[in-house]
């Protein structure tokens, strides 16, 4: 019999809630592998957002090539799913042409899904106008009027104004991208008491380094942007500096945190393929 020598590319994508160790683990892993990691994180693709995003620090940076971080200042206009898949699709089948395993670590899992497993989005660009139309409308007539409901859950608002977005925008037929690899999924995560205590100690760690000076150029520099307000550390900044209050910041920090790693989970238990090593 001969032997089948299509192989699907390999691809190693690694998953978990906030503060689970990712980016150190990623980067010993493609050390040993002698490759490159791809960032599937919705925050790291902004410049100046470094502190209050656990951006991985200029060492890090060195040591291994990592990309989809700073590729785009922060604007009104927010990046999309679809600006993401038509930056990162390309660096990952360049990575794979070069006979290598792809390292696709991160904690947004819809940028990772969409870029591994297909996406029927689109490069269009937000339309506040179009969506200031959707406002007053229910979430279950929106998805009604989804053309193509596939992988958008019925309750999921945000997605489904998205994706009609693309199908009001799109020039052409919606073409699903399928992709064809090899994934080996691995899940990093802790005991909820001490996943907690490490988003403690990091939230800590932001403070000392400096979040809010770091907040306050952003602000000067951008204005008070709605991409700042949708970041957690940035938004509680935010409030301590217009009200002066920076008592409980660190205590409503580590909350927001918390709050956002259950849901991380919450939506990574959904698939079943991860393999997950628990600390």
């Amino acid at each position: 019999m001969q032997e089948n020598n299509l192989t699907k590319p390999k691809v190693i994508a690694i998953v978990g809630p906030t503060a689970s160790g990712k980016t150190s683990f990623a980067i010993d892993l493609a050390l040993k592998l002698n490759t490159e990691i791809i960032s599937a994180d919705s925050r790291l693709v902004y410049k100046f957002m470094d502190i209050g995003t656990a951006k991985p620090s200029s060492k890090e940076l060195s040591q291994i090539q990592q990309h989809m971080i700073n590729v785009i200042e922060p604007s009104v206009n927010e990046f999309s799913l679809g600006e993401y898949l038509k930056q990162a699709y390309p660096l990952l089948i360049n990575i794979l042409e070069k006979k290598k395993i792809v390292i696709v670590v991160g904690g947004t899992g819809f940028y990772l899904r969409a870029l591994l497993e297909g996406s029927p989005l689109k490069a269009v660009a937000p339309c506040e106008t179009f969506r200031e139309t959707l406002k007053d409308i229910s979430t279950e007539e929106l998805f009604q009027r989804l053309i193509n409901k596939r992988n958008i859950h019925e309750n999921d608002r945000f997605r489904i104004i998205r994706a009609l977005e693309v199908q009001e925008f799109s020039n052409s037929e919606e073409t699903i991208l399928e992709n064809n690899f090899d994934i080996e999924f691995i899940g990093l995560n802790f005991d909820r008491a001490i996943l907690r205590q490490r988003i403690r100690e990091r939230s800590e760690n932001m403070l000392k380094q400096g979040l809010i000076d770091e907040c306050k150029f952003l602000l000067s520099k951008y204005g008070e942007l709605e991409i700042f307000h949708k970041t957690i550390g940035y938004k509680e900044c935010i409030e301590a500096l217009k009200t002066n209050d920076f008592d409980n910041l660190l205590e409503k920090i580590v909350i927001s945190t918390a709050q956002y790693a259950k849901r991380q989970m919450t939506w990574f238990k959904t698939n079943k393929k991860i393999n997950w090593i628990n600390n």
